[in-house]
């Protein structure tokens, strides 16, 4: 989506941002224990690649942010944000 921004942190979360909107943070993904040192999109977009500190790749669904950020607008939730679960957690790779 081009209007939506994906950002990793020292903190170890991933967030959603919705750039039109003044609420911006629309998911929290939660995975990685360290810092998020790389984020990749496939070309589609349906899904993102996530690289931590700790070693760990995760793969997590986009259609999961996408479809609890709607839904939550349309039930007129201030508060839009969703915490996201990786859909696979890699800690075992080379």
């Amino acid at each position: 989506n081009q209007n939506w921004l994906t950002t990793g942190g020292r903190d170890s979360l991933i967030l959603q941002h919705d750039v039109r909107s003044p609420n911006h943070i629309v998911s929290t993904y939660s995975g990685h224990t360290q810092e998020v040192c790389g984020l990749r999109w496939n070309d589609d977009g349906t899904t993102l690649a996530s690289g931590g500190n700790e070693n760990y790749l995760c793969l997590w669904d986009a259609a999961m942010s996408q479809r609890s950020s709607s839904h939550s607008r349309r039930n007129g939730l201030q508060d839009s944000s969703t915490t996201v679960s990786p859909r696979v957690l890699l800690t075992q790779h080379q």
